[in-house]
C-alpha cells in the first residue's frame, strides 16, 4: 500500500524510528550492523550504508557478512545458487531473529519474515531472503533492504526532512 502525505496507524505498531538519509536519490542511510538475537554482543558489519529498494524482493549484503550471518543461523550455501542459503524446513521455526541495527535500534526479523518456502524440483526448499552479493556497482550501498524487509517494517519515506522511518508492520 502506498500512502501520500502521512502515515496510517492501522498498519504499524509502536513508534516510528527515524534515521537521516545519506542520499535521498537512492534512499541510503547508515546502518550500524546486523545481529543474531541469540548471540550477545555479536554484530557483523558496522556503519555500513544501506538502501531501500522496493523493486528488490530480497535483502542483499556483502558476501562475507552474509556467510558469517548464515553460519550463526545454521544455513548452508545452495549448491547451484551462489549467495543464496537454505535451511532444514523442519527447523525454521526455531531459528533466532536477525536484527538490522538502525540509529541504535534493532529492527528484528523472525524466521517467518526471512524464510521463503519454494518448490524446487518438486520438493519444498526453505531459502533465506537474506542473500549475498558478489558484485558491486559504482557507488553501490553495502546492503539493499528489499521488499522482504519492508513487508515486516512499515517504511516512511520522508524526502522533505531527508530521513526514513521504520515501525513494525501489523500482519
Amino acid at each position: 500500500m502506498l500512502i501520500f502525505g502521512g502515515t496510517d496507524r492501522d498498519y504499524y505498531t509502536g513508534r516510528l524510528i527515524f534515521t537521516p538519509l545519506v542520499s535521498s536519490y537512492r534512499w541510503q542511510f547508515k546502518m550500524d550492523g546486523v545481529e543474531v538475537s541469540n548471540r550477545s554482543q555479536f554484530v557483523i558489519g558496522g556503519r555500513d550504508e544501506a538502501e531501500l529498494d522496493t523493486s528488490t524482493p530480497l535483502i542483499h549484503g556483502p558476501m562475507e557478512e552474509i556467510q558469517i550471518l548464515h553460519f550463526f543461523l545454521g544455513g548452508k550455501m545452495h549448491k547451484k545458487l551462489p549467495g543464496r542459503f537454505i535451511f532444514d524446513c523442519s527447523k525454521v521455526n526455531t531459528l533466532p531473529d536477525v536484527g538490522f541495527i538502525v540509529n541504535g535500534y534493532s529492527l528484528l526479523l523472525s524466521s517467518k519474515d526471512f524464510i521463503i518456502k519454494e518448490d524446487e524440483d518438486g520438493k519444498i526448499t526453505c531459502f533465506s531472503a537474506i542473500a549475498g552479493l558478489y558484485w558491486r556497482r559504482y557507488n553501490m550501498s553495502a546492503w539493499i533492504l528489499g521488499s522482504s524487509f519492508m513487508r515486516a517494517y512499515y517504511t516512511y519515506f520522508d524526502k522533505g526532512n531527508s530521513r526514513v522511518g521504520f515501525a513494525r508492520a501489523i500482519d
